[in-house]
């Protein structure tokens, strides 16, 4: 009876884990962006796929009132409107991004990718929160590592704070 117990828990936690395997997500609790005649404050999120393959990443910024933040240009350009990424990420997209989302895209296995706000208008300001979310086939538990940045060009300063502890998601 006992053996038995064991074996039930212990295929009850496998199937739980495999449940929530490929997939994860974060939350970086606060934004600022803003853009003013003395220089511009921006937030970058620095994401790192820790796996061998490649992850697919959903970045989702709500703004103060909990709307989400769309992009203003109408082209999925990573170097292009308020919503900027980086290079080496595939399959990029803030345009086009699924309703509901900011910006879509794909870090390849073992590279950073950063993605973060832009404001090209002048005396406008952005804030609020926002969700990063990874899919991966596989069974990876965790892929992603995540830092947050805001840069003051008017101060010439930044700093810098870990998503989630610094800890994998």
């Amino acid at each position: 009876m006992k053996k038995r117990l064991t074996l039930v828990v212990v295929f009850g936690l496998f199937i739980t884990s495999n449940a929530f395997a490929g997939s994860g997500s974060a939350y970086l609790p606060h934004f600022f962006s803003e853009y003013h005649s003395s220089g511009q404050k921006r937030p970058v999120i620095y994401l790192t796929n820790i796996t061998g393959s490649a992850v697919d990443v959903t970045v989702t910024f709500f703004k103060h009132d909990g709307t989400v933040l769309t992009e203003t240009d109408t082209t999925d350009n990573y170097n292009g409107g308020i919503i900027r990424g980086s290079s080496n990420a595939t399959g990029y997209k803030d345009y086009t991004a699924p309703t509901g989302t900011t910006v879509v895209f794909t870090i390849p296995a073992g590279q950073q990718s950063t993605t973060y706000i832009e404001i090209g208008t002048i005396n406008t300001v952005h804030q609020g929160y926002a969700l990063i979310e990874w899919k991966q086939t596989g069974n990876n538990l965790v892929a992603l590592i995540a830092e947050a940045a805001e840069y003051d060009s008017a101060k010439n300063d930044r700093s810098y704070h870990a998503i989630n502890n610094g800890l994998p998601f």
